[in-house]
This record gives C-alpha cells, sequence and structure tokens, in this order.
C-alpha cells in the first residue's frame, strides 16, 4: 500500500522518471549531474569532487534541466557527509562568468553541499 501511495502522487505530477542515485568521488558525477530528471535525487557520499581547471575555461557545469514544484530535482550530501564540490580555479585568477554551478533550469534544490575555487562565483541561479 505504501508503494502505490508514492507512485500515485508521481504519476499525477506527470513524472514517468523518479529515482534515487548514491554518488561517490570515484563516480562521474558530472554526467550524473546532467543526466538528472524531474523527480530525481542526487545522494553525494562525503569526499571531493573534483572538476579540473583548464586555462582561459570558465569551468561551469550548467545544469540546464528542468524539475518541477511537484518533482524538482534534488542534490544533497548523504547524511551527515561533507560533498565538497572543488572546481580547481588557482587563486587570483579571473575568467569572466565563471560560475561553477550554473543553474538554468527549474526547480532544483541543493542541500548541504560545499563549493570552494569557483572562480567568480559558487554558483549562479538565472
Amino acid at each position: 500500500m505504501k508503494i502505490q501511495n508514492i507512485i500515485f502522487p508521481l504519476m499525477m505530477a506527470g513524472v514517468s522518471h523518479a529515482t534515487t542515485f548514491s554518488i561517490d568521488p570515484s563516480m562521474d558525477f558530472i554526467a550524473a549531474l546532467k543526466a538528472a530528471q524531474a523527480g530525481d535525487t542526487l545522494k553525494f557520499e562525503a569526499g571531493t569532487y573534483t572538476i579540473p581547471y583548464v586555462v582561459g575555461s570558465k569551468n561551469l557545469i550548467e545544469l540546464s534541466q528542468k524539475g518541477t514544484a511537484m518533482a524538482p530535482i534534488v542534490v544533497w550530501a548523504n547524511g551527515h557527509a561533507q560533498a565538497i564540490f572543488d572546481f580547481s580555479f588557482p587563486e587570483l585568477t579571473y575568467v569572466d562568468k565563471s560560475f561553477g554551478f550554473y543553474v538554468t533550469g527549474n526547480y532544483w534544490e541543493f542541500h548541504g553541499i560545499g563549493i570552494t575555487r569557483a572562480g567568480y562565483q559558487g554558483a549562479y541561479i538565472t
């Protein structure tokens, strides 16, 4: 009966896909972020998630997928984990519009994550 109670509201909200993914630093976490769909939850285990720096690059991760009010895309540190996204910008380096996370999609939620060395800003939401 519990399963029906969970599935029915998701079907009513037009969500055909809702999955929880557990991600650790050894995985292709950028691909996981870019593949997330409405209703998905991405649980990041403790660790540092490094985005390699490329000279002159904006070094950002654009998140353009759309969640919905009933089925947001949720990114969170699992339990009491410390999940840090390190964008690897060298100190005193500036590249215009280097945002770290560049969120252009609707209904994204971020909980308990850290962002470091992201250049211009840690996250930019439009």
